[in-house]
């Protein structure tokens, strides 16, 4: 179990890559098996694009500490189990690996960012 101030260190983590990422996903990671994690983290890699996998209450506590407006904006995704995947410069290669890998189809991708514009908020 997390403490409070391990919590708030993650979530100041994930605001660092909001605003240091060119495009960032919200995706369900309620169909990820380990082996298809580990290969697309493998894959990620290679194009500058990294997946998180953070519990919601460090999600809501970064929001909450956050003056970012496309995380407040992505916000409402942040229940369930979500993943993060960021792009830091190649987001095309990002997004070809995640059409790869069955995003879109298998693996449901709940909104997310490009620069300022951002898609799927409700």
């Amino acid at each position: 179990m997390m403490t409070k101030k391990q919590k708030v260190d993650k979530g100041q983590e994930v605001i660092n890559l909001f605003a240091t990422n060119k495009a960032i996903f919200v995706v369900d990671c309620d169909r990820f098996n380990a082996g298809k994690t580990q290969a697309f983290r493998k894959k990620l890699f290679g194009v500058e694009g990294r997946m998180m996998i953070v519990k919601n209450t460090v999600l809501k506590i970064a929001a909450e500490n956050s003056s970012s407006a496309r995380m407040k904006q992505l916000s409402t995704h942040f229940n369930k189990q979500v993943a993060l995947i960021f792009a830091k410069e190649n987001v095309s290669g990002v997004a070809s690996l995640m059409k790869d890998f069955g995003f879109g189809k298998e693996i449901f991708v709940r909104g997310g960012a490009f620069d300022e514009f951002v898609f799927g908020k409700e």
